[in-house]
């Protein structure tokens, strides 16, 4: 519950306050919540300026409004230069009252998953996690305004696609524990070269507790180089460099298991990035040893986010829904997934995208690496797709209309399919014409 004074809001972002003070218990930023003393921040958006529904918000229940304008208005409200900034500051701010151990995860794949992993291995009442993938500034905003005073732990996803944001949200979130999970190219086309990218992700050490150990997969030595000198840090991967990695690993068509010192851990979820996630809650659980985490528990109860590498059976055809996103990297992952099945096994991928200059390469490069994994047939869509095409067993098609047709009539009984490619290209079309068919 925020219990601020406007006039407190005003001198925490550096604001002006119009009209008469008022206390506030909540902070919304969609003018269709219902809401009672609720201060109304307008966002802009790409499509749109929350500006524009600031009537609306006032009409809902809020009580008053931060602006960028200077509006003629009955309502108290705060002139700032910036919403989106002054939401950030008050976020801050408030993170700094609470008494929360704030752990950051960051990286270019498996944020979400191993945020949900760790989340359900602390072993405590009082902690909260990011609402799905709520991780840009928006959404860390949101996350971190959800902590209470009792709140012990919060385990909260941050993201990005440029540089500067990685920045804001460790000065907000002030974090006591760092994970990166991985760095490789996905988002490369918004940075001029991958070591750009690299120092775009480590902003999320500037304001890292001093004595705080930050955990990073190390199975790319080349991103330990940028790491600032005054962080101390671990390395957990596949690779025996790593401080902790397995001794012995099996990856199994719905599974992964592995052994670390002596202990044996299995979580059903398939795929390289479940061992990752698997060594870096053990990293974390050895690196800070006051907070109560329960390995085995969480393994054992957890399950992969809605559309990320999801296995199911559809009639006769066994169907890999990895929609979520892609990268070259997250897809190489999943033709590894797929490799390990029986039967006759298709690759039915749309574009990767944000891969700028290096979007043909990549996509070519997805292309052999099936290839080597005997993947039988790749059907791709999208712009970038034709540069899946390896030779007459692959095919490419101009609609998901097209496409979905297809599927249909060549589909044959025990076909296993891997559908996968970026948030943009919206591949779930091809999974729910598959269930309906």
């Amino acid at each position: 519950m925020i219990d601020y004074q406007l006039s407190s809001i005003a001198r925490i972002t550096g604001g002006t306050l119009n009209n008469n003070d008022i206390c506030i218990r909540n902070i919304c930023t969609d003018s269709r919540q219902e809401s009672i003393d609720t201060l109304f921040i307008p966002i802009k958006g790409v499509h749109y300026d929350g500006h524009d529904f600031i009537d609306s918000a006032l009409k809902n229940g809020c009580t008053c409004f931060i602006s960028e304008k200077n509006i003629q208005s009955d309502y108290p409200y705060v002139l700032v230069n910036n919403t989106l900034s002054a939401y950030n500051k008050i976020a801050a701010h408030y993170a700094s009252q609470m008494n929360s151990m704030n752990i950051a995860i960051t990286g270019s794949t498996g944020k979400t998953s191993l945020k949900d992993l760790l989340y359900d291995a602390i072993e405590s009442k009082n902690k909260i996690k990011t609402k799905g993938n709520t991780n840009n500034l928006i959404g860390v905003t949101q996350n971190i305004l959800r902590i209470e005073k009792e709140t012990e732990f919060a385990v909260l996803e941050a993201g990005m696609n440029q540089k500067g944001e990685l920045n804001e949200i460790s000065q907000m979130i002030k974090p006591h524990a760092v994970i990166i999970t991985t760095i490789n190219d996905s988002h490369i086309g918004m940075f001029a070269s991958f070591e750009d990218l690299i120092e775009a992700k480590m902003e999320i050490l500037e304001s890292m507790n001093t004595s705080s150990v930050l955990l990073i997969n190390g199975d790319n030595r080349m991103v330990l180089k940028h790491i600032p000198g005054h962080v101390r840090y671990r390395t957990f991967g596949i690779g025996p460099d790593n401080d902790y990695h397995p001794c012995s690993f099996k990856l199994n068509q719905d599974n992964a298991e592995l052994v670390i010192n002596g202990n044996e851990y299995k979580i059903n979820i398939p795929g390289s990035g479940a061992l990752q996630m698997i060594l870096a809650l053990y990293a974390f659980k050895n690196e800070y040893k006051d907070v109560p985490v329960n390995i085995e528990y969480a393994l054992k109860n957890f399950s992969m986010p809605h559309s990320r590498l999801n296995i199911s059976q559809t009639g006769d055809i066994l169907m890999i829904d990895d929609t979520y996103n892609a990268s070259p990297a997250s897809m190489k992952n999943a033709l590894d997934v797929l490799s390990r099945f029986k039967g006759r096994k298709i690759a039915i991928l749309g574009d990767m995208l944000e891969l700028g200059k290096q979007s043909a390469e990549l996509h070519k490069e997805i292309a052999l690496y099936a290839n080597e994994k005997n993947i039988d047939m790749i059907w791709a869509i999208g712009k970038f797709s034709e540069n899946y095409i390896r030779d007459y067993r692959d095919r490419h098609f101009n609609s998901k209309d097209e496409l979905s047709d297809y599927v249909s009539i060549k589909l044959e009984k025990n076909d296993v399919i891997l559908i996968k490619g970026s948030r943009g290209m919206a591949m779930e079309e091809i999974i729910n014409h598959l269930k309906d068919m």
